[in-house]
């Protein structure tokens, strides 16, 4: 199970990882609260089953690309050429964040720091990026395209062939993320890094890593929660059906801690199952066709249906700014527009990208498929390819040899 691609075998970690994340959390856990709790919404199940049925289709998927980048065109490139490429794309970067943050009203990781609560950084957040109109939405996307994957790319080729200037590149990104005082995007500046060291088999780096990433998890929690009561009630005599559900957070004082481990166990579940929720009954269940995507609604000319801030809204009421959204895993995103098919055809899709990242000859590229397994973990794969930008570093490594030959993740 752990060979390597020098051994004519992919590794099958990423298979694990599919099943212990959609299988394990969106099958096992609902399945297993339904059994203990009969008054759990029936939405647990048809989610289990959704999950069920992506799992299977994403293995699939996973099976259709057995040697990788064998026989693609490729071509070589220097060193000199990759740093450059790299700088380039960091240089982008920082103009982009740079005029992101002269335009914004606020810094969320300035208002965290000067004593703002939760609501207050939440709606920083969304003036920094989602509520931005006209000339200064081109920057939100670009952000997006850099951020979601040119720049983890970039880092992680630096960090494996040892290239001048990858220290301050992962500073750059580090400090980017942490503007926003969020920590779903300070983790895409650490599991790349992660994982080219656990690659090379640093062990002790990645437990340094870890550490280093929960205790900055912790103290963005801290900052963002300061107003809110540390004090817990009697969250633990709360039924399921309650922890599993936006109700909790509103009926229960509960401290950082508890926060960030409901948030992560509870919210990305019980949001799945709010998102058929919202589909039934805001959209009487019509599938939209692709028009939750901006690209596909633009290519029909269709307009495009904000089904994200629709899940908000039914949860918990829309922010000020009106742009409150609610991720879910890819395959809601699939089954909302266009049913079991694209259930089906997502998560093959989904799976054999998988495979093309795990397998891939080029170091750097293979060290993106954590970044990507958790993208879709908690969005859409239409923007996860597109918006975020893994159609666009997919192209620039099919015409590119890695210049120290063929390495395939030993993840």
């Amino acid at each position: 199970m752990g060979r390597r691609l020098s051994d004519g075998n992919p590794s099958l970690w990423p298979l694990i990882w599919v099943i212990i994340l959609v299988f394990g959390t969106f099958t096992v856990i609902p399945v297993v609260l339904r059994l203990a709790d009969p008054v759990m919404p029936q939405g647990f199940m048809e989610v289990a089953g959704l999950a069920a049925l992506s799992t299977f289709w994403m293995v699939v998927g996973y099976s259709l690309l057995p040697s990788g980048r064998r026989g693609l065109p490729q071509r070589p490139v220097e060193i000199g050429s990759l740093r450059r490429v790299a700088a380039g794309t960091l240089l982008a970067y920082v103009v982009v964040l740079s005029v992101l943050a002269a335009t914004a009203p606020s810094i969320p990781l300035l208002d965290a720091v000067n004593g703002g609560g939760a609501g207050d950084v939440s709606e920083s957040r969304e003036q920094f990026l989602k509520a931005r109109t006209g000339w200064s939405t081109a920057f939100v996307y670009a952000h997006a395209l850099l951020a979601g994957s040119l720049v983890p790319y970039a880092i992680a080729a630096l960090l494996t062939y040892h290239l001048r200037g990858r220290m301050a590149a992962i500073c750059v990104f580090f400090l980017g993320c942490l503007i926003f005082a969020e920590k779903a995007f300070f983790l895409k500046s650490t599991i790349p890094i992660a994982t080219v060291a656990l690659r090379r088999g640093r062990g002790g780096i990645v437990l340094a890593i870890g550490a280093f990433t929960i205790a900055c998890l912790m103290a963005l929690g801290v900052l963002t929660m300061r107003n809110t009561s540390e004090e817990s009630s009697e969250s633990d005599s709360r039924p399921l059906n309650v922890y599993f559900s936006s109700a909790h957070v509103a009926e229960t004082s509960l401290s950082t801690t508890e926060y960030m481990v409901w948030r992560a166990l509870a919210v990305p579940i019980f949001t799945a199952v709010d998102s058929l929720s919202a589909f039934r009954q805001i959209y009487g269940a019509q599938h939209f066709l692709g028009s939750t995507s901006s690209f596909v609604s633009g290519v029909c000319g269709r307009e495009r249906i904000q089904f994200e801030r629709s899940v908000f809204e039914f949860q918990w009421g829309q922010n000020a700014t009106g742009t409150g959204s609610s991720n879910t895993i890819f395959f809601i995103e699939a089954f909302v527009n266009f049913g079991i098919p694209g259930v089906m055809i997502f998560s093959i899709i989904a799976g054999a990208y998988l495979a093309f990242l795990a397998r891939s000859a080029d170091p750097a590229l293979a060290a993106l498929w954590p970044l990507f397994l958790f993208a879709v973990y908690t969005g859409g794969l239409i923007g996860t390819l597109l918006s975020n930008g893994f159609v666009a570093v997919a192209i620039l490594s099919l015409s590119v040899r890695c210049p120290r030959g063929s390495r395939g993740t030993g993840l």
